[in-house]
């Protein structure tokens, strides 16, 4: 056949502190070696205030240490501003955004994904993983939702290319809504 490609080689990990979020830089790691990827840290600071500045660092020596750990290669990078429209300039440069799922008190928030997650998903033109659960797993499956629309035409060009290269198995659900069709599908 053909050799294999690597679509994913700079990966947009946000850093937040939060467990959940530590959780979401090991299965970015986990799609990296499948991948050959650059893993690239990015923590948005709340201020420019020396407090802030201190946090900040400590954050990214964490993310350092952690990836060093994982034997993944790895960039740091922080600003300050708004939390999603700063990911949303940073993932132009990048090929998947991993997001940690939010929790509050050791159980899932009342919004999951969260306000900021939901903006970068709504805005950004890059594949977004949202890290759920508590452990991190080596995928065997993947799901795609297709609706034929443009979006999902990009979605099923990444889901291929994780069927072919990350050998998992694939199920596709879908919704006759006039775009999709077999033809597609089985193309």
């Amino acid at each position: 056949p053909y050799p294999q490609q690597h679509i994913f080689p700079d990966i947009l990990v946000t850093i937040t502190g939060a467990e959940s979020g530590w959780l979401a830089l090991s299965q970015a790691a986990e799609i990296a070696r499948r991948e050959s990827s650059t893993l690239h840290g990015f923590h948005v600071a709340k201020s420019d205030s020396d407090e802030d500045h201190r946090h900040t660092m400590a954050l990214l020596e964490e993310f350092a240490f952690r990836c060093e750990s994982l034997g993944a290669e790895y960039t740091t990078s922080w600003t300050v501003g708004d939390p999603a429209r700063e990911i949303i300039e940073r993932a132009r440069w990048n090929d998947l955004v991993v997001i940690n799922q939010r929790r509050m008190h050791g159980r899932l928030a009342e919004s999951p994904l969260g306000t900021i997650f939901q903006v970068v998903a709504e805005q950004s033109a890059r594949p977004i993983l949202a890290v759920p659960g508590t452990a991190v797993h080596v995928p065997e499956r993947a799901v795609l939702a297709f609706d034929g629309s443009p979006k999902a035409q990009e979605a099923l060009f990444v889901f291929r290319h994780i069927l072919t290269c990350w050998n998992v198995r694939g199920l596709v659900i879908t919704v006759d809504t006039g775009r999709s069709s077999r033809v597609t599908l089985e193309g």
